[in-house]
């Protein structure tokens, strides 16, 4: 009984920590919530983390041009690689906002296709919640 109970835990603990739950209040959550959705083709939950560069709400013109990019090109898995510091150009750019708050995540896309990318994802915190800025 005390093994199963250990295995239990053991279970559970590495579930909480494996990001099987992503927590949508950090901007590692965010891009996990917003590429899962991606590969799942829930557009409009992909939709919900992104913002322009001013952090507004993506218009259905720029929502239609992502979504054809994700439909000719499908995103097939993707792995967070770390965070980066910001460039000059982006550090420039955030002067011009109000984000409470900014990070860089590194970001592996391997594609349908079998082609692998490496990204920048430039997240920001707007009030209380984290964007995705494109």
């Amino acid at each position: 009984m005390i093994f199963m109970k250990k295995i239990f835990s053991l279970l559970l603990a590495w579930i909480l920590f494996s990001g099987c739950f992503s927590d949508p209040n950090s901007p590692e959550g965010v891009v996990r919530i917003a590429l899962d959705s991606a590969v799942k083709r829930d557009y409009e939950k992909a939709f919900s983390y992104l913002v322009d560069s001013k952090g507004n709400p993506l218009s259905e013109e720029r929502k239609a041009e992502i979504k054809s990019g994700m439909e000719s090109s499908p995103i097939k898995t993707f792995a967070i690689k770390g965070s980066a510091a910001l460039t000059a150009e982006e550090a420039e750019k955030i002067k011009e906002t109000n984000y409470d708050e900014v990070k860089v995540l590194i970001v592996e896309i391997k594609s349908a296709a079998g082609e692998t990318e490496e990204e920048r994802f430039f997240v920001a915190r707007i009030g209380k919640a984290w964007k995705i800025v494109i």
